[in-house]
């Protein structure tokens, strides 16, 4: 026989699709201490001699893995080989954490409670009963009390940032269409500081801002070409020599 006899108890209480909720962990096994806790995959942990070790998923609280020794051990969680090639036990969630408890397995002698003596029966004596006449009671009607008004509280439904983004980044668009450049320049960059995702095929407002300098850039020059063109065609109005 192997220096390291382990009896394996694979208990696999939810598959990756779903969680199926338990019992917490420490009520069904309140004698159980924690050993260590992280996330997916568990490391190796020592057992001592008579232990069950657990591997509980706290996101789905559920155990997912239970070993158990006859003796002071190494129990490596991570060697598949070990438990028959069943890793798929740790890729549930790779993203859950666990927490992993170390329990004896040992029976506790429980004495048996002590069987109660009864005591003899004593007797007492009763006293006369005496009749007595009680005042008849005169019941009064209740006061009714009025309901007090409620007032509805108006709720408010918190704006969601991104949506508020497509909205601006939209009219900016149209804005930028209509070559509104101003305007537009404006709403790209409220577009940008609300976190405006862009979507397939879209500029985003960063490019669009670009743009937009480049052609008020471009107005601006043909606009002082203009006006330099039209000063050198204007007649001279001075008088002659």
């Amino acid at each position: 026989m192997n220096k390291k006899v382990w009896l394996i108890n694979v208990l696999v209480v939810a598959a990756a699709a779903g969680c199926q909720q338990a019992p917490s962990f420490t009520q069904q096994h309140p004698r159980a201490a924690l050993l260590t806790q992280g996330i997916y995959p568990p490391p190796a942990v020592q057992a001592g001699a008579s232990q069950n070790v657990y591997v509980y998923d706290d996101s789905c609280d559920r155990v997912v893995l239970q070993t158990a020794t006859t003796q002071p051990t190494t129990i490596d969680l991570r060697d598949a080989a070990a438990f028959g090639g069943s890793r798929v036990l740790f890729n549930v969630n790779l993203s859950h954490h666990y927490s992993i408890y170390s329990e004896s397995n040992a029976t506790q002698a429980v004495s048996p409670a002590p069987t109660p003596v009864p005591s003899p029966a004593q007797t007492t004596p009763v006293p006369p009963v005496v009749p007595t006449v009680s005042a008849p009671v005169v019941s009064q009607p209740a006061a009714t009390k009025m309901p007090a008004p409620v007032v509805s509280k108006p709720t408010t439904k918190p704006v969601d940032p991104q949506i508020e983004a497509t909205k601006v980044y939209n009219r900016g668009v149209d804005e930028w269409n209509s070559q509104k450049w101003d305007t537009a320049r404006a709403d790209f960059i409220q577009a940008k500081t609300l976190g405006y995702r862009t979507g397939f095929g879209e500029r985003s407002p960063e490019d669009f801002v670009k743009r937009i300098d480049k052609k008020i850039a471009e107005a601006k020059a043909a606009k002082q070409q203009a006006g330099a063109s039209k000063l050198a065609t204007q007649p001279s109005t001075r008088p002659a020599k």
